[in-house]
């Protein structure tokens, strides 16, 4: 049995209208990640945590800032490592 890789990153705003609508841009988030890379999303109190299945998680945290360039996620930020 092997066992499949997941690379974790969370975003995070302490905006409270942002938080208020965290599912919706965990959605937009999700659309804008590479197809087949997600693979579980957890929304709660202002913070989206991100699994996914690539094997570097340099791409991931590239792809995530990528997509926080979307006007609509802009009071979402990228956690430190």
């Amino acid at each position: 049995m092997t066992t499949e890789v997941r690379r974790t990153v969370a975003i995070t705003t302490e905006d409270a209208a942002a938080a208020a609508r965290a599912p919706f841009s965990a959605a937009r988030l999700l659309a804008q990640l590479p197809a087949g890379w997600a693979s579980g999303c957890t929304v709660a109190d202002g913070r989206v945590e991100l699994s996914c299945r690539p094997a570097e998680l340099a791409a991931v945290r590239a792809a995530v800032t990528a997509a926080l360039a979307d006007p609509a996620l802009h009071d979402w930020q990228l956690t430190p490592r």
